[in-house]
């Protein structure tokens, strides 16, 4: 496994956000407790909770902070793979049968607990965490992102139109295209899709489809967080210039 640890991202001078790699305990804290706020539910009980698993340990964790007052604006993990072989070994495995890219040649990289605080909105954000991710990939020869894609509720008629759109424009070559594993799977073929409707996808999984990324042909549903997802890939290779340029200069 390809460990980044060495490299700490910084925001460009006069920036508002900068991005960096947790170094403590202290940090790693911090990111469970947004990431319970986004993910857990229960009131104050979620104000209060640190969403933790076992894939914790293996993963490198960023952190978005306010520059003038340190407050954490966006986290998200990574678990750093050298090419395929290991993919069973990733979170998205749990719900989706990625034997297909056991084939793959180039690093991975699996996004994981990607939030944000609720009480930022500046776009900025987003930008400044994905720029960093955008120039680790380059330093690291990455040649596939891939995670999961979360819609809110667990019912996937809901988002039937933003399924047709992944159906129409969006999905996985079938060469490397995840099958069916989770019993909480529902194939987009078996919805009623509405490719009239209006489209909503969620911010980080609509940032992913700006930047070329494709998704599986099924939603899982995952009642603990409360979420349907999808399985999301960006082959490195497929990122606009013009995008990857402007998101290298955040970083």
């Amino acid at each position: 496994m390809k460990n980044l640890s060495g490299t700490q991202g910084q925001g460009h001078d006069g920036a508002r956000y900068a991005a960096r790699f947790a170094q403590n305990a202290d940090d790693l804290h911090r990111a469970g407790e947004l990431r319970a706020r986004s993910f857990l539910t229960g009131g104050a009980a979620a104000e209060t909770a640190v969403d933790a698993d076992d894939y914790d340990q293996r993963c490198q964790h960023v952190l978005v902070e306010d520059v003038a007052t340190g407050k954490l604006a966006l986290c998200y993990r990574m678990l750093i793979l050298p090419d395929g072989q290991s993919i069973a070994t990733t979170y998205s495995a749990q719900f989706y049968d990625l034997e297909r890219l056991r084939r793959f040649k180039g690093g991975i990289v699996e996004l994981g607990r990607f939030c944000s605080d609720a009480s930022f909105s500046d776009p900025d954000i987003l930008r400044t965490a994905w720029g960093m991710l955008m120039r680790l990939g380059r330093e690291h020869t990455i040649a596939l992102l891939i995670g999961c894609s979360s819609f809110p509720g667990t019912d996937p008629q809901a988002h039937a139109a933003s399924f047709a759109r992944l159906t129409e424009r969006h999905l996985i070559a079938p060469r490397w295209r995840p099958d069916v594993k989770s019993p909480y799977a529902t194939t987009f073929r078996d919805l009623r899709l509405d490719p009239a409707g209006a489209v909503n996808f969620p911010p980080l999984l609509r940032f992913y489809l700006g930047l070329g990324a494709q998704t599986s042909d099924h939603a899982v549903a995952d009642p603990e967080l409360r979420t349907v997802h999808v399985f999301t890939a960006l082959q490195t290779a497929r990122i606009p210039s013009g995008r990857l340029q402007t998101l290298l200069s955040l970083a």
